[in-house]
């Protein structure tokens, strides 16, 4: 599919031997996205070339990365909640309210061959749903390095009321958390119902 800043992503089909009861691994043969970190290696031109890390090097920045991506999914979970009990206090508001969620994902390990306790990471992978619609482009909502909407969101009329609630659910997770935590860079295909 493409290289980013720090990863890339690739189509991939999926199959578990016992299948998931939703998200990634939950159909056979489903079409995933498999990520792999990677730094920069030599530059050539005005790109560098990938230059991937070591196995057990990778193998950590992989799991670090579902891991935040776990307490993520669990802070915008607990976000929607606090959204839904203000529903039903309120009543609904004057507004539509967006239809938000993450992605599943999960980790791919692939071993060596071996007995038992000789087997080796040789490399890992995190494995996201594929979203549809993923090759008509993504809209940048926030960024990571402000809390504040992008202004090309905001000036749109077909996506402003999205950038709006999300930087309303930033508000949410900072105060909920005590100011420890929110999220940030928020994308992802939008389309005008």
């Amino acid at each position: 599919i493409g290289r980013g800043t720090f990863k890339t992503a690739q189509l991939a089909y999926l199959t578990l031997v016992s299948l998931a009861t939703d998200g990634v691994g939950s159909q056979p043969n489903q079409c995933v996205v498999l990520k792999r970190p990677y730094t920069n290696g030599k530059q050539v031109g005005e790109q560098f070339e990938i230059a991937r890390f070591g196995p057990q090097e990778e193998y950590r920045s992989i799991l670090m990365e579902a891991n935040v991506f776990q307490w993520s999914s669990t802070l915008h979970a607990h976000t929607d909640s606090f959204v839904s009990r203000q529903v039903v206090t309120c009543g609904r508001p004057t507004f539509p309210l967006p239809e938000i969620r993450f992605v599943s994902a999960g980790v791919a390990v692939v071993h060596s061959a071996g007995g038992f306790g000789q087997r080796k990471v040789v490399r890992s992978f995190l494995v996201e749903e594929l979203i549809p619609d993923h090759e008509l482009g993504f809209t940048k909502f926030i960024c990571n390095s402000s809390a504040v909407p992008l202004v090309t969101v905001l000036s749109d009329p077909n996506t402003a009321d999205v950038a709006e609630y999300l930087a309303f659910t930033q508000h949410v997770q900072y105060s909920k958390t005590g100011g420890m935590a929110y999220l940030s860079d928020l994308q992802g295909p939008y389309s005008n119902p």
